[in-house]
C-alpha cells in the first residue's frame, strides 16, 4: 500500500517520495528504522532519521517509533550515557575534632626517591620525602628520610615531633615502615610507663595510630593531594639539576613554605576584601607581612 500525498503531480520528484510505502507501527517490517539510524552513523538525531525514512516510507506515528528504537540502540546508550556520580560519604570523626594546636592529628606518607650526589667517586644516594599533613589546618611539614626502613622513619618522626609537637593521633597507610614505627612506639610506651615514676604525666602522650585499608588510596585523600602538590613544587624548584643533600633539604623547606602559603578559601581580586586564611596563619599566629616587619 502506498500513500497519496499532495506532491503526486510533481513529476520532477521521485515516485517513492510522491507515493511512499505505508507501514504500520509496531510491526517487524517497521524495524527498518534501524537501517536508516545506522546509516547516519548513529550520530543523526530523530529528525534526521525521519527525513531519511520519508524518501521512501511513511510510518504511522513514525516519531515515536524512531525514539523507541533509539532507546534500544546499544551504541546510542553508550554515547548518551551520563557519567557516574560518586556518592560522597560523611567525613570521618578524626577530621572533625577540634584541636588547640596544629599537627595534633596528622597524617604521614612517603614519596621518592630523590637521587643526590655525595662527592667525586662516591655513589649517589637515595633520599625520600616524608610528608606530615595536619588534619585540622591543612598545613604540611616536609622531612627528608634517608631510607624506607622503620628506623629512618622514626628519626623523621622524632624531628617533626620536636619542632611541631607530639601528635595525639596519626593516620597512614599500611606500609611496613609505618606499622613498624607504631610497634616501636607502643613498645617504648609500655617500657616507659612501667619504669617511669611520672606515669600519670606520660599517659597523655601516647600516640594513637590509625591505618587505612590496603590498596585503598582514596581513603587518604587528605595527604595524597598534598603529596602530589609537594612533588610538583619540588620538581619545579630543582628541575634537572644534580643536587646535594643540603640542596634537597632546602628545596623541601621551600616547597613546605609554598604549600603553607596557599589560601584556605576562595581569594577574590578585590584588594579591599579580607585576606583569606592560610596554614601559615595557624603556624605563625599572624600574617606573613607582619612577620617580616617584626
Amino acid at each position: 500500500m502506498r500513500l497519496d500525498t499532495r506532491l503526486q503531480y510533481a513529476e520532477f520528484i521521485p515516485y517513492d517520495v510522491r507515493h511512499p510505502v505505508l507501514l504500520p507501527r509496531k510491526h517487524w517490517v517497521t524495524k527498518l528504522v534501524k537501517h536508516y539510524h545506522e546509516k547516519g552513523h548513529y550520530n543523526s538525531g530523530t529528525n534526521q532519521t525521519l527525513s531519511s525514512l520519508s524518501t521512501k516510507y511513511w510510518i504511522i506515528v513514525a516519531c515515536e517509533e524512531t525514539i523507541e528504537w533509539e532507546k534500544e540502540c546499544a551504541t546510542c546508550k553508550r554515547r548518551k550515557a551520563k557519567n557516574a556520580e560518586q556518592i560522597m560519604t560523611p567525613l570521618p570523626t578524626n577530621l572533625l575534632k577540634l584541636s588547640l594546636r596544629s599537627f595534633a592529628r596528622a597524617a604521614v606518607d612517603f614519596r621518592g626517591p630523590f637521587l643526590t650526589k655525595q662527592g667525586r667517586g662516591k655513589p649517589w644516594q637515595k633520599h625520600y620525602l616524608c610528608l606530615f599533613a595536619c588534619l585540622a589546618s591543612c598545613a604540611v611539614h616536609l622531612e627528608m628520610a634517608y631510607g624506607l626502613d622503620t628506623d629512618s622513619f622514626m628519626r623523621a618522626f622524632c624531628r617533626t615531633s620536636n619542632r611541631r609537637g607530639l601528635p595525639e593521633e596519626m593516620i597512614s597507610n599500611s606500609g611496613t615502615n609505618f606499622v613498624g614505627a607504631n610497634e616501636e612506639l607502643c613498645k617504648l610506651t609500655r617500657q616507659m610507663i612501667e619504669s617511669s615514676k611520672l606515669k600519670e604525666n606520660f599517659v597523655n602522650k601516647v600516640v594513637k595510630w590509625t591505618f587505612n585499608q590496603s590498596n585503598a588510596p582514596h581513603f587518604s585523600g587528605v595527604f595524597e593531594t598534598m603529596i602530589k602538590a609537594a612533588i610538583r613544587t619540588i620538581l619545579a624548584i630543582l628541575g634537572n639539576a644534580d643536587i646535594t643533600d643540603e640542596e634537597l633539604l632546602t628545596a623541601f623547606t621551600e616547597s613546605e613554605y609554598l604549600l603553607n602559603s596557599r589560601p584556605s578559601t576562595y581569594q577574590t581580586t578585590d584588594p579591599e576584601d579580607d585576606v583569606p586564611l592560610t596554614p601559615n596563619h595557624f603556624l605563625f599566629g599572624q600574617e606573613e607581612e607582619d612577620l617580616y616587619q617584626k
